[in-house]
């Protein structure tokens, strides 16, 4: 029995984990499943709002290099609305003065390089410099000529009130490219006496990296992850990530160094479009072109750039461009994941916990469901089938018998001795021996063929199928006789149980159950009437032996 007990507790031991497994799968899938879910919803909204935010960030550092425009081209026109100098005995005058305005207006500003008034001929006769926080007029001996240079023969071409802005590159002094590299941009004016006759030129040399660094702030403000770019129209960074890139147009050994050559998808997607979002393996590219002679909103130009000429570069484009690698898509969704990956193991803790208390629940459930199904088909003494599950099961065995022409026999079994043993050592002593004529019934029985019914008291019915032959009959009935042969031992006790044993088959018998039920107790009851101890099959009874039993019953109502 203790062996019995270990393997059922083994058995249960496997289903529980089994139980456990499979409720832990189905909870950690759900789990899994709401996670992804709100994990794909979470990074593609989060996608979505980049793309948007890239979209109108560009629009503001567009707004900012706007604002910058204007502030620098009313500059230009305060400068140029001073006194001009003259061909007179006030010339020295004048221009002292504004060499002293244009040093104040150099201090105030920061952002100005060079601030210059040239004669008709290009001829600096004022030149104010401003580097590194140091304003310096510089004296006449030093002052250049600067006909020769791009900026003033355009100016040159210019009307009154006509602005012309230079486009953005790198400043040169004395035919070699300034170092550390100082981008630029020459805004300038032809002066005019009242007489509307030529008398000069104003220039200013804005220092680019304050527009560059514009939108640095703005980019900083915005806190963005989106690399930000700006590239001429013949796709020259102007501003990059990797400086190495900036400023290819001018030097013969970066002429190839291209946004065109090392990003051809994406230049194509911007050649096809003045504004737009490209996206590929290395991630999402927004782009938006812009006028840098007109930066601002092209629906309500401000008046000042009714006046700017488009002398010297009529074609001018300027492309702002930001791109967000790929790994940056979902950066917030998966810094949220981060933050909270403490309470995802808590989650994870509980969903092994409440696995586990639901396995053990359902176990309890399924076992005591298979418990009440177990007792309501088995006798609770000895674990035989019952007198119940007799009247389900031998009319469908029965039924196979008949669908596949074989014998099924039912052996009625009575034991012999055993009411002295109630009576004189108890019914448990009896109850044990009951115990232990079932165990050995099922020892010997086949399992998946035959059936052991307690039908009450000391009263035993195995049912056994495919006993064609009537030696088969005989030798499966001594078999069952075989079980008593050995005492059998009961809370220190030893007896000697015998039984008697009554044989009938279907359908050479009878094809209907209870006759055939009623010829198995004929066969036995002549059993222990001629010979107890014995096992009687009832086709081998004589007519008169079976009217006797009949007469008996009929006496007996």
């Amino acid at each position: 029995m203790s062996i019995l007990k270990k393997q059922n507790s083994t058995v249960n031991l496997k289903e529980q984990i089994l139980l456990f497994i499979g409720i832990f799968l189905l909870i950690s899938a759900t789990v899994i499943a709401l996670f992804l879910s709100w994990y794909l919803g979470q990074s593609k909204l989060e996608f979505a709002n980049y793309q948007t935010q890239e979209l109108n960030s560009l629009e503001l550092y567009q707004h900012d290099i706007a604002n910058e425009y204007n502030s620098v081209l009313a500059d230009l026109n305060i400068l140029s609305s001073l006194p001009q100098m003259q061909n007179d005995k006030n010339n020295d005058k004048v221009k002292r003065e504004l060499q002293l305005i244009y040093q104040k207006f150099a201090e105030m500003r920061h952002r100005y390089n060079q601030i210059r008034y040239l004669d008709n001929d290009g001829n600096e006769l004022i030149r104010v410099n401003y580097n590194q926080g140091q304003v310096y007029v510089v004296p006449d001996h030093e002052l250049q000529k600067k006909q020769h240079r791009y900026y003033v023969e355009d100016i040159k071409q210019l009307k009154a009130e006509q602005i012309y802005i230079s486009p953005f590159d790198l400043n040169i002094e004395h035919k070699v490219i300034e170092e550390p590299y100082r981008p630029m941009i020459r805004l300038g004016k032809r002066l005019f006496d009242a007489n509307h006759q030529p008398n000069g030129m104003l220039i200013i040399n804005y220092e680019g990296k304050y527009l560059l660094k514009t939108l640095e702030h703005g980019h900083q403000i915005l806190s963005e992850k989106a690399k930000l770019m700006l590239l001429n129209q013949d796709g020259y960074w102007l501003k990059a990530s990797d400086p190495k890139l900036e400023w290819g147009f001018m030097f013969s050994h970066k002429k190839d160094l291209t946004y065109k050559v090392l990003y051809p998808d994406v230049w194509q997607a911007m050649s096809e479009n003045n504004a737009g979002q490209y996206e590929n393996k290395d991630g999402l590219y927004t782009f938006e072109k812009f006028d840098p002679l007109n930066p601002s909103d092209k629906k309500e130009p401000h008046n000042l750039h009714k006046l700017i000429s488009t002398v010297g570069h009529q074609n001018a484009t300027w492309i702002l461009v930001s791109h967000l690698p790929q790994d940056d898509y979902h950066a917030q969704t998966n810094q949220t994941v981060q933050d909270n990956l403490l309470y995802l193991l808590i989650l994870a803790i509980g969903s092994v916990l409440v696995s586990f208390l639901l396995a053990r629940y359902q176990y309890e459930q399924h076992k005591l469901v298979n418990r009440n199904k177990f007792l309501a088909n088995h006798d609770p003494l000895t674990g035989l089938y019952n007198r119940m599950a007799l009247d389900q099961e031998l009319p469908l065995k029965l039924s196979e018998a008949n669908k596949s022409d074989k014998c099924c026999c039912v052996y009625y079994i009575d034991l012999d001795h055993f009411k002295p043993v109630n009576d004189n050592f108890g019914h448990d002593v009896g109850d044990e021996v009951l115990k232990i004529v079932a165990n050995r019934l099922r020892g010997v029985i086949r399992k998946n063929s035959d059936m052991v019914i307690r039908l009450g008291g000391d009263e035993i019915m195995v049912l056994a199928c495919n006993l064609d032959d009537p030696k088969k009959k005989a030798i499966f009935g001594n078999k069952l006789m075989s079980i008593f042969k050995n005492p059998m031992n009961a809370k220190g006790h030893t007896f000697k149980i015998g039984a008697t044993i009554g044989c009938a088959c279907y359908p050479n018998d009878s094809g209907e159950i209870d006759q055939l039920i009623k010829m198995a107790d004929t066969a036995l009851y002549h059993a222990k009437h001629q010979n107890k101890g014995s096992l009687k099959i009832y086709s081998e009874l004589s007519l008169e032996e079976r009217k006797l039993v009949n007469d008996i019953e009929q006496m007996k109502l």
